[in-house]
């Protein structure tokens, strides 16, 4: 085990310990300390997950981090929360109230306006307008790479992301999901399993991309409209934990 005080706490870690919870926009909060503290150690654990995976220079964190809901699963020490996994979620409507872009267009730009990938994701937006439907962008799933090296703790928190992934984007908030999967690490895969589906375009799916902002590591679009059994029975039965969140906005 390390000897940095911030793996300290994580030898008596067990299940009662985790606490989900939900930042939303730290912009809006800023002035609050327990939003800085969170921010920080969010970001923290995000540098230290990505750099064992990814090549030197991949960022994890953007502007998107600042209007962000940050769901996460964090370690509870007394009155320290330390995020251990978690994953950012931007609505279409809070990019524009903040004036960026959706995600998905600096995300396919080097594939050209007219790319079938990006005219897919414009017909999704305009039928969820249509349908008063909120569009949705999901990314940056992020385990402490400390945590993920212990196995009695892969699986729960694992569950753990399933769960808030299915109680945030519930059938009554009316949400359509969107994000990628990396090949590479098969995150495609394990998403299939909570609920997504490959993005189609002409009643085919669309082929892998070079996803710019991880140094074009090869990546499929993907969508969520409900989640599977599997992740409904996994969210059930965290429930409780969901109930309990904790919410910072």
């Amino acid at each position: 085990m390390p000897s940095h005080s911030l793996f300290q706490p994580y030898i008596a870690m067990n299940y009662n310990s985790f606490r989900v919870v939900v930042l939303d926009c730290p912009y809006n909060s800023w002035s609050k300390t327990e939003t800085q503290r969170l921010f920080s150690s969010t970001v923290e654990m995000k540098l230290r997950g990505y750099q064992p995976v990814y090549e030197h220079g991949v960022m994890p964190v953007d502007s998107y981090d600042f209007i962000a809901t940050h769901l996460l699963v964090c370690a509870e020490e007394g009155r320290a929360l330390k995020p251990v996994t978690g994953f950012k979620s931007v609505t279409l409507s809070r990019c524009r109230k903040f004036n960026l872009p959706f995600p998905t267009s600096p995300l396919l730009r080097s594939h050209g306006e007219d790319a079938a990938h990006s005219r897919a994701v414009e017909a999704i937006i305009r039928r969820c307008e249509e349908q008063e439907k909120e569009v949705v962008f999901d990314s940056s799933w992020t385990v402490d790479p400390e945590i993920r090296s212990r196995r009695e703790f892969t699986r729960v928190l694992q569950e753990l992301f399933i769960s808030n992934v299915i109680h945030w984007h519930a059938p009554e908030k009316r949400h359509e999901v969107l994000g990628t999967g990396i090949l590479r690490v098969r995150t495609n895969r394990f998403f299939e399993r909570v609920g997504f589906q490959q993005v189609q375009y002409d009643g085919e799916p669309l082929p892998p991309f070079g996803q710019a902002s991880l140094q074009g590591a090869s990546a499929v679009l993907i969508h969520f409209r409900e989640g599977s059994s599997f992740a409904r029975d996994v969210a059930d039965a965290h429930h409780r934990l969901w109930e309990n969140r904790i919410t910072i906005q």
